[in-house]
């Protein structure tokens, strides 16, 4: 069975879980032993969306899984695992896709128009886009859609302190998330169904998807 998928490492391209061995492209790893999800095997997604929850770093790669593969929910674990392509820190590019998100959703929590420095983005870090996340979250507070000690607050607390650093994967990653939430609470108060945040995840996955794929195609120009 050959599943291909997308899989994140970190900077330098080293497995984790004290794995040590470096990806390449065309290189291969493999793992011997029952291959289990989250225990033993190597790790993919069919879609990038997801593989970004999973992301260890900022470096993408378009793998192929081969061998035993074993099938769970968001991902696919296998005993042997192809390097593509990719390989590249896209890093400012989740940066970006953070600041989009926040673009996006920003009228369905805020009646003030975005902040002027914020309207375009600068190719780097967008300063003050942390607040815009703060205040998101508050609404949502007050609205009851998270509670202050639930899992869903601390990724609220994980973004703002994201955006204003650098980690482009915990940005990105808290982003989506924050804007379907903000997305699902319109939704709630107009008593419309979930149609458009449907929708809404739809694109985030093209988005993302079409980032990291031109990412990719730029660096092998």
């Amino acid at each position: 069975m050959n599943v291909e998928a997308w899989w994140f490492s970190n900077a330098d391209g080293r497995l984790g879980y004290d794995d040590g061995r470096t990806a390449t492209i065309g290189g291969t790893h493999d793992v011997e032993g029952e291959i289990i999800p989250c225990k033993n095997g190597l790790h993919g997604s069919k879609l990038a969306i997801n593989a970004l929850n999973y992301a260890s770093g900022p470096v993408v790669w378009k793998v192929k899984l081969h061998g035993t593969v074993v099938s769970d929910y968001d991902k696919h674990v296998a005993s042997h695992r192809t390097y593509l392509a990719g390989g590249i820190n896209v890093d400012n590019a989740l940066r970006r896709l953070a600041w989009l998100c926040a673009v996006e959703v920003h009228h369905l929590w805020s009646d003030d128009e975005l902040p002027d420095h914020l309207k375009e983005w600068d190719g780097k870090k967008v300063d003050g886009l942390g607040k815009v996340y703060s205040r998101a979250r508050n609404v949502m507070y007050q609205a009851g859609l998270v509670k202050r000690h639930d899992s869903k607050t601390y990724a609220a607390d994980a973004m703002v302190n994201a955006v204003e650093n650098s980690s482009g994967v915990c940005a990105a990653r808290m982003a989506l998330s924050l804007a379907f939430a903000a997305k699902v609470l319109a939704g709630q108060e107009r008593g419309e169904g979930d149609g458009s945040c449907g929708e809404l995840r739809r694109r985030q996955k093209d988005r993302l998807t079409a980032m990291l794929e031109e990412a990719i195609k730029l660096e092998g120009a």
